[in-house]
């Protein structure tokens, strides 16, 4: 009986709609278009062999990651946007001595927030572009936050062909960075120099640009000055890291909503894979794969291990929802605080207040499950204190 709903239910929508449907709700749960084929294929094959339609049917998770739909998100600029944005980076900087959170760069999709992690990429693409003569489109990266900075400047100037080589270089560490970070330093011809002094060197290369219609010769460099910068570490390995598959960060997020909402509580850890994740490596997995998924990328992430914070913070976040970008910007800030000091924070600084690391764990698990059933992100997610869930 239960089969023979969902096929009626799927020839009503189509009846509906003209066009077959994305999932179909049933006692089991949501299924997917790819699951729905499955379940009636399978009754379609018993009715062939055995003339007969089967008393039941089995029902199993399709095996492949669910497609990630577009999002409302440029993936390129026009240039001329680009050097607008370059020029309003430079003179924000110059004026304050400190960067904004974000920079706003006009796209086809409307003004967007790029933050300056991502803006760093931008700007170095740009730069890259132009010395090939391309003035066509600039590509926006993946960066989700900075790794540490260093400094260490040994010289006063770059020439073109040297500041060009840093851009290509920034474009690289981006694109190979295998937790989509944008570099902490890049060593140059002038020194170690950090990634708030290439963001305002590439702003004032696009400035210049920007009027003149030509990279410029050489570029000044000068120390970052509004803090105090540490010199690089000497050179390590770069570390080899295991990988989580998607699919299977997916299910432990859905595994981690439904026992917290057993215990009350947080669970200790979530096993995924073949691999142990505690509260503090389990976070930074969810909001990191929250944060990808908002780009267009269903991938799969490192892991890493991170320290979970001895006590629960108090909050001060009252019931309220937060929108697709709130979430999804805290999830950067999440990921590039745990990667800076390799532990959980005890709680993170939302628009409306604090929240402490069970309510965040608990908060990107039902963005994933969410996402687990429905194939998209939420437009908004409601959340509380954690003591005031009803579970």
């Amino acid at each position: 009986a239960e089969y023979v709903a969902l096929a009626q239910g799927v020839l009503d929508y189509i009846a509906e709609n003209g066009t077959a449907p994305g999932m179909m709700t049933t006692s089991l749960g949501t299924l997917s278009f790819e699951t729905t084929l499955s379940v009636l294929a399978n009754v379609a094959n018993t009715l062939r062999s055995s003339g007969s339609l089967p008393a039941s049917v089995e029902v199993e998770e399709w095996g492949n990651p669910l497609p990630v739909p577009p999002e409302v998100h440029a993936t390129e600029f026009e240039l001329a946007d680009v050097l607008n944005a370059a020029r309003s980076t430079f003179n924000y900087v110059t004026n304050n001595n400190k960067y904004p959170n974000y920079t706003s760069i006009v796209a086809e999709t409307g003004t967007e927030k790029v933050y300056m992690f991502e803006t760093l990429g931008v700007y170095a693409q740009m730069i890259v572009n132009l010395s090939g003569g391309n003035t066509g489109v600039v590509t926006r990266n993946d960066a989700t936050f900075f790794e540490t900075s260093y400094e260490n400047i040994t010289g006063t100037s770059l020439t073109k062909a040297q500041y060009v080589a840093a851009a290509q270089a920034v474009v690289d560490a981006i694109n190979n960075s295998p937790i989509s970070a944008a570099p902490g330093f890049i060593n140059t011809a002038a020194g170690a120099l950090s990634y708030q002094t290439l963001l305002k060197t590439f702003a004032s290369i696009g400035t210049t640009y920007r009027t003149a219609k030509a990279l410029p010769e050489s570029v000044e460099i000068a120390a970052w000055t509004a803090t105090t910068l540490p010199t690089p570490p000497a050179a390590t390995a770069t570390p080899e890291y295991t990988y989580l598959v998607f699919k299977d960060i997916l299910s432990g997020a859905v595994r981690v909503k439904s026992t917290t909402e057993t215990l009350a509580a947080a669970p200790n850890y979530v096993t995924v894979g073949e691999s142990r994740l505690y509260q503090g490596t389990a976070l930074r997995m969810f909001a990191s794969t929250v944060a990808n998924i908002s780009r267009g990328k269903a991938v799969d992430m490192p892991f890493m291990e991170v320290a979970t914070p001895a006590r629960l913070a108090a909050e001060s976040i009252t019931a309220c929802s937060l929108t697709k970008t709130e979430y999804i910007s805290l999830a950067n800030r999440i990921a590039e605080t745990i990667y800076k000091n390799n532990a959980l924070p005890n709680y993170c600084t939302t628009t409306q207040g604090t929240m402490n690391h069970y309510s965040m764990i608990y908060m990107y698990a039902r963005i994933l499950d969410f996402y687990n059933t429905y194939g998209f992100l939420p437009d908004t997610i409601d959340v509380q204190p954690f003591s005031s869930y009803e579970f």
